[in-house]
Parts: structure tokens; C-alpha cells; sequence
């Protein structure tokens, strides 16, 4: 919004790509932290946090969203870590729907920081299981079982495989050093 209000339009997949096109892991934030909750110059912000915590401070609009998505895929890790230690399972997979299914970008970084795959989709989650519900209210499904085989026989998804696992493993480190 901050850039609209500065006269530059861009759409997501015009920033997917400038994103895309920036060197990974320079900058990292903590998308938690207080100062990025109100609404505001959220790309300022961003430049005031890199140099509080003396990491490069993102340039372009492709530099800051770059240091979003992989800082978003990092705090997932953070989480994912955060449930493994609470439950003393492992999981094969990340299933990643609703609107954050539709950034390739972030998928990939996603299925990178937590070396697991990653399964995008549905973008429109929340209909589906609404519309799930209903019909096991109305007795049309038995259950979550079948409805979740009526939803995966239905709906395409796409599988992120995680890669360069080594440098995304030395970036949890920074990111943890940043919380």
C-alpha cells in the first residue's frame, strides 16, 4: 500500500518477480516484532529494522519483499520447530492454502527454510471447508476422511520440494539471532 500511495503500482506477480530476481538472505526481520503491526510505512520500517540489527538495508521494492518472504518462511520454521518440541511428532509435509498458496516465491522458501515439502493450495481454503462441513451435516460425506479425498481428487495443488538446504539452515541461525 505504501508504494500505491507513492505513485507505484505493481501486481503480485510483478513483485514476485523483482523479489525473486534480489540475492537471498541478505536481510532478514522479525515479522512479529511489535513495530510491524500497525498499519503504516511498512517498507520504512523494514529499512529501519535491517539497520537497528546491522544487516543491509533493502533498497527496492523487490530487495523488501524478498526480505518478507523469506522472513515469513523462517518464522514458519520457527513454528514449526515450536510444535515438533510441543507434540514429539515430525511431519512430512506443510501444507500452506489460503492466499500465501498463490506466491511461488514464498512456497519455495518456505519448503527451503523448513526442509520439508510444501503443498500449496487452496487458495480459497476456508470455502472449501465450509462447503465440506455442510455436506457432512447433510450426511452427503462420512466423515473428514472422505471429505479430504473428495477435496484432494478435486483440487490442484502444487508441491514445493525444499532446496539449498545448507545456506537456509545458516539463515535460521541469523534469524534466530535477530529475534
Amino acid at each position: 500500500r505504501q508504494w500505491i500511495r507513492e505513485g507505484k503500482e505493481y501486481g503480485f506477480g510483478e513483485l514476485e518477480t523483482k523479489a525473486a530476481c534480489t540475492e537471498p538472505l541478505k536481510s532478514l526481520i522479525n515479522p512479529d516484532a511489535p513495530e510491524f503491526v500497525p498499519a503504516g510505512d511498512i517498507p520504512e520500517r523494514i529499512r529501519q529494522f535491517c539497520q537497528k540489527t546491522g544487516q543491509p538495508v533493502p533498497q527496492s521494492e523487490g530487495e523488501t519483499v524478498c526480505c518478507i518472504d523469506q522472513s515469513l518462511a523462517l518464522a514458519y520454521r520457527k513454528a514449526m520447530d515450536e510444535i515438533r518440541a510441543c507434540t514429539g511428532k515430525q511431519y512430512p509435509v506443510i501444507h500452506l492454502i489460503g492466499g500465501g498458496a498463490q506466491s511461488g516465491l514464498l512456497c519455495q522458501m518456505t519448503a527451503n527454510a523448513c526442509g520439508l515439502p510444501v503443498v500449496a493450495g487452496p487458495v480459497e481454503a476456508t470455502v472449501y471447508g465450509n462447503t465440506m462441513a455442510q455436506f457432512m451435516a447433510l450426511g452427503e460425506l462420512n466423515g473428514l476422511t472422505q471429505a479430504r479425498r473428495a477435496l484432494a481428487d478435486t483440487l490442484h495443488t502444487v508441491v514445493y520440494e525444499p532446496r539449498d538446504r545448507e545456506i537456509w539452515e545458516e539463515a535460521y541461525e541469523r534469524y534466530r539471532e535477530i529475534l
